[in-house]
């Protein structure tokens, strides 16, 4: 054997240690990797076993008073609402309206915001149903998922 080729004897333990090394690694990625997947199937299954945790991840359609009803005109087919609660809502958001000022209550109209406005009224026409003036007027939005009301 000639001198170039031959393996010294601190040069076999440096190969041992970096096999070894190698090994190690390798292990501990293939570990991580099954230790990450088995986790998230198992917060899957626990959101799907507790329904308060199901319900925190979804969106929720939440019910918000705009206004009230300040001027009727039944024959050009528009009301007027005076929304101090909202800031200004887009052109074409659809709105309900509410019997007797609750959130909860019987919806009597449905409107959908016209362009006019003028702060803190806005012009919304009248798409079904007959608004009546002080009714409340609302609008349903999706609650992000994990906020609550």
């Amino acid at each position: 054997m000639s001198k170039s080729h031959q393996i010294l004897p601190g040069q076999a333990n440096l190969a041992r240690l970096f096999n070894l090394g190698i090994s190690i690694m390798l292990f501990a990625s293939v570990f991580a990797f099954s230790g990450c997947a088995v986790s998230g199937a198992r917060s899957e299954y626990k959101r799907q076993k507790n329904p308060f945790r199901r319900e925190m991840f979804q969106s929720k359609p939440v019910v918000q008073a705009v206004g009230k009803i300040v001027q009727v005109d039944q024959k050009y087919g528009f009301a007027v609402v005076d929304s101090s609660f909202q800031p200004t809502l887009p052109e074409g958001e659809p709105l309900e309206v509410r019997k007797s000022g609750e959130l909860k209550g019987a919806v009597t109209a449905k409107l959908r915001v016209s362009g006019e406005t003028m702060r803190p009224f806005f012009v919304a026409d009248i798409v079904e149903g007959h608004p009546a003036k002080g009714e409340l007027v609302t609008r349903t939005v999706l609650l992000e998922p994990g906020l609550r009301e």
